[in-house]
């Protein structure tokens, strides 16, 4: 039972602000995990907002595979620290 905007009010992508990204883990270089279907990663292709992960210290890892279609965050904010990618 989330609750989830109704469909009937899509939004353009040029009217976004601000991305904040959800994952299973994130990589120290700004790379993402998530359930691999590619959801996030082709919505955020086109965009000009650099997207943000948010995650906890723990979801914080040296390295994690990455594809040429993966998204790269340009920060990761977690409860201790940001980290910044350029």
């Amino acid at each position: 039972g989330i609750l989830q905007p109704s469909k009937s009010k899509e939004i353009k992508k040029e009217d976004v602000d601000l991305i904040i990204v959800p994952g299973v883990g994130f990589d120290k270089n700004g790379h993402r995990l998530g359930y691999g279907y590619g959801y996030y990663d082709r919505f955020l292709e086109n965009m000009k907002i650099p997207p943000i992960g948010l995650a906890f210290e723990l979801q914080i890892v040296e390295k994690l595979p990455v594809y040429d279609h993966d998204v790269r965050m340009k920060k990761i904010i977690t409860e201790k620290r940001v980290l910044e990618f350029k």
